[in-house]
């Protein structure tokens, strides 16, 4: 796998239970057991839920408590887009280096986002967040849902040419907006 570079947004992308938090959640364990200050900010989950993935993960029931590099927000409490946004920058002005988002493909709901075609609202959410990570320096991981079954007309377009020439991998390479 390629580096990993700060100033970069990196889509974690699947079908619904597909294993795409315990993934980031996996990734956001160790790096703040390196000493990483970390955000991870949910559209969907609560801290209880965030708990029992890092039991499961790390065995460790008091993750959170002990870890306060490993900082939580529930999104689902702190309103719309440019809310998050805000709160974002703030963590990122305090120290944070690296963000997860889950979940990106909730912003097609929200009704502050210009725009009527679902994929219009969670590209241009995406394209916030990028801008953010670019303008701090720091790594960003935004998961995003994908439609069961989806059609490979369905996903952004430079996603879809790196899929279409069997190099899957650079989408790790390189800052995609969805």
């Amino acid at each position: 796998m390629h580096e990993l570079k700060s100033g970069g947004s990196y889509i974690i992308a699947g079908e619904e239970k597909s294993g795409k938090t315990s993934f980031v959640l996996n990734l956001a364990s160790h790096w703040v057991s390196l000493g990483n200050k970390l955000f991870y900010a949910s559209t969907e989950l609560q801290e209880e839920d965030i708990t029992e993935y890092l039991t499961g993960i790390t065995g460790n029931k008091n993750f959170l408590a002990e870890n306060p590099d490993f900082i939580f927000h529930d999104l689902g409490l702190s309103g719309d887009l440019e809310n998050h946004l805000l709160l974002l920058e703030q963590k990122l002005k305090e120290g944070v280096r690296i963000v997860i988002v889950d979940n990106l493909t909730s912003y097609r709901d929200f009704n502050d986002i210009k725009g009527s075609d679902e994929w219009k609202k969670i590209s241009y959410a995406g394209d916030c967040y990028r801008r953010l990570a670019k303008k701090w320096n720091a790594l960003f991981f935004l998961v995003l849902h994908l439609n069961q079954g989806a059609l490979i007309r369905e996903i952004p377009k430079s996603v879809k040419g790196l899929i279409e020439k069997q190099r899957p991998e650079d989408i790790f390479t390189e800052s995609i907006s969805v």
